[in-house]
């Protein structure tokens, strides 16, 4: 089947348990995503640009081929094995097949580009979400969802050769995300197409992990079946006190593979980015390989900036020289708080230390949502052309559901980082 993906947003508080004796009550901003269906307008063919052209600022992403989404395209995250053809992973957003008047799902889709971003071409679906019925999770609104694909990140490894995957997969029951059943899953394929059909990896789980996620056909019939490579809890603070993980990213070195994350603690309400290391060469199925190598963001940072929460939705990027993150500063507002994106460098990545100006981390590059815009979620590859591409989230009018009236989107803004 031929598909793609992307994200929807809406505001509501959870509460979860992870064991017999720890309870946490959250109200967070979340997100969720769409599905797939072949009877959709395929995108026009258009001519490539010249690529001395100037780069058209706010060019909105419409790959070529394969089908577009109802809902439209968000979290994109674009990579190169080779400093030529780029790769973006991005979230295409649908309608549920199975439950559409009750929430949309994500999947993950690929495209890719040779000419340095200015054009898109589709290649092919990574994740496909699952509608699921007959489920036995306690006190849950309905007995049905659907399992989805969110905020993906694909890298090139050099050190084993090997094109390697993270994201966040989630049940969804009438358009609310059950963190209790929810974790980063890995793959690994020889190339970035193979990423479709390889399996998946359940890599780590938060301290909200449910137990009965680790049998196959368990109450909320997970996806991948058994324990978690790795439980967050079993590592040293603060990544024990992770009570929800989201908006993964990767990025290979010479030395070691890094894996950022946002780490949402209950108490208080938290986002920080944390940055985990693994030795090459390094794959998704040794706990004792991933070790923590510091907090990149923290709540006091975002507060140095003049938003609430912290940062998330960031992205790492770099070459054998500099490493960067961009990442979107987070507001406890009720547009849900994404408000834009900043490019930081890395003064030593190994110990997740920024660059600092002025006593807080300096920034190279931003992009500043409008007022009320959800916008956010961005990206960057030295090679490209597009600059800093952001994901931003439209709610039309109308009298549907809100879930119903979302339109995402990926633009590129032309802005380059300094040399």
């Amino acid at each position: 089947m031929v598909c793609h993906t992307v994200r929807v947003y809406w505001r509501m508080s959870i509460f979860f348990k992870s064991h017999a004796f720890f309870a946490v009550s959250i109200a967070l901003a979340a997100f969720a995503f769409g599905g797939c269906d072949e009877d959709k307008p395929k995108n026009k063919v258009v001519k490539p640009p010249a690529e001395d052209d100037p780069f058209p600022a706010n060019s909105a992403f419409a790959p070529v081929g394969g089908t577009v989404p109802v809902r439209g395209y968000f979290d994109p995250t674009m990579t190169s094995a080779d400093g030529k053809r780029l790769w973006m992973s991005y979230s295409a957003v649908e309608p549920s097949p199975t439950y559409p008047t009750e929430q949309n799902v994500t999947n993950t889709a690929l495209a890719y580009s040779d000419d340095k971003g200015r054009t898109w071409n589709y290649a092919t679906t990574l994740n496909t979400s699952t509608d699921v019925n007959d489920l036995a999770v306690n006190a849950q609104p309905a007995d049905h969802g659907s399992w989805k694909h969110e905020t993906s990140s694909i890298v090139y490894d050099p050190a084993d050769k090997l094109w390697k995957m993270v994201w966040i997969q989630e049940l969804f029951i009438l358009d609310q995300v059950m963190f209790e059943h929810a974790w980063m899953a890995a793959k690994t394929a020889t190339t970035p197409e193979g990423l479709a059909t390889a399996p998946a990896t359940k890599f780590i789980a938060p301290i909200a992990y449910h137990a009965s996620n680790n049998t196959q056909g368990g109450s909320a019939k997970p996806p991948i079946s058994g324990a978690p490579v790795i439980a967050i809890s079993s590592k040293p603070a603060p990544l024990a006190t992770c009570a929800i993980i989201h908006e993964p990213t990767l990025l290979p070195t010479a030395t070691h593979l890094y894996l950022a994350f946002t780490c949402i603690q209950a108490s208080p309400l938290d986002f920080n980015v944390v940055l985990m290391k693994c030795a090459n060469p390094c794959g998704f199925n040794n706990a004792s390989a991933w070790t923590y190598a510091g907090t990149i963001l923290t709540k006091a940072d975002g507060l140095s900036f003049a938003v609430t929460e912290g940062f998330t939705a960031s992205h790492l990027f770099g070459d054998a020289s500099r490493q960067f993150i961009v990442s979107t500063p987070k507001n406890a507002d009720s547009n849900g708080g994404f408000r834009g994106c900043k490019v930081f460098e890395f003064d030593n990545i190994a110990t997740a230390t920024l660059k600092k100006e002025l006593g807080r981390a300096k920034v190279l590059q931003s992009h500043d949502a409008a007022s009320g815009v959800f916008d956010g979620a961005c990206t960057y590859h030295l090679n490209a052309d597009s600059g800093l591409v952001h994901s931003e989230l439209e709610v039309q009018a109308g009298s549907e559901p809100i879930f119903q009236r979302l339109k995402f989107k990926v633009i590129s803004t032309g802005k380059k980082i300094p040399n």
